[in-house]
């Protein structure tokens, strides 16, 4: 059985010459991610007129409209989203709705019924019931407004109608704005800039 395992020694110094032609001895290596500056790239330095330099200029601040068009309309996107949750969860909660103005109808009659009995037997007992039928009324109505479900979803449907709007206009500008690009980068290929 044969020991093929490498010994390091930690600490001690690589005896042996260095490579005659060690390509990293004179100049410094330096990895840079994306193109290579020309400071550091063997080309020679060709200067930019002021033209070329103001059609970078404009290109950039277009590019730049685009990258701040993409974020809002990714921003309405989740605000789309949040909406639809929260319509959800309203129509969610409000499932019963139908039952419950049921029972609010019937129980307006019967107490309407009772008064009217009580009313035929005893005019004392008919104005008790009466009031303690209108402040059981007056509670009914001020939880119902304090519900508002349908305010709430109008007030959603509202915000969702205008983040679409938004979001058309943006969708239109966006498509504008990319044309624009083409053709600019198209003529500065004419011109040889690019």
């Amino acid at each position: 059985m044969e020991n093929n395992e490498t010994t390091f020694y930690l600490g001690e110094k690589k005896t042996g010459s260095e490579p005659v032609n060690n390509p990293y001895k004179n100049d410094p290596v330096i990895s840079y991610g994306g193109e290579m500056p020309l400071v550091f790239s063997n080309e020679e330095y060709v200067p930019l007129t002021n033209d070329e330099i103001e059609n970078k200029r404009i290109l950039s601040k277009m590019l730049e409209k685009k990258n701040m068009i993409n974020r809002r309309l990714l921003y309405l996107e989740g605000k789309k989203q949040d909406l639809l949750g929260y319509y959800m969860n309203i129509e969610k909660n409000d499932k019963g709705r139908d039952v419950r103005e049921f029972v609010k109808v019937f129980l307006f009659f019967i107490g309407l019924f009772i008064v009217l009995t009580l009313g035929a037997l005893n005019k004392k007992a008919a104005i008790t019931a009466a009031v303690v039928m209108i402040v059981f009324s007056l509670v009914i109505y001020i939880r119902y407004r304090m519900e508002g479900t349908d305010d709430k979803l109008e007030d959603l449907d509202r915000k969702m109608s205008g983040m679409e709007e938004e979001h058309r206009k943006l969708e239109l500008e966006k498509e504008k704005l990319e044309e624009k690009i083409k053709k600019f980068k198209e003529h500065e290929k004419e011109q040889g800039h690019i």
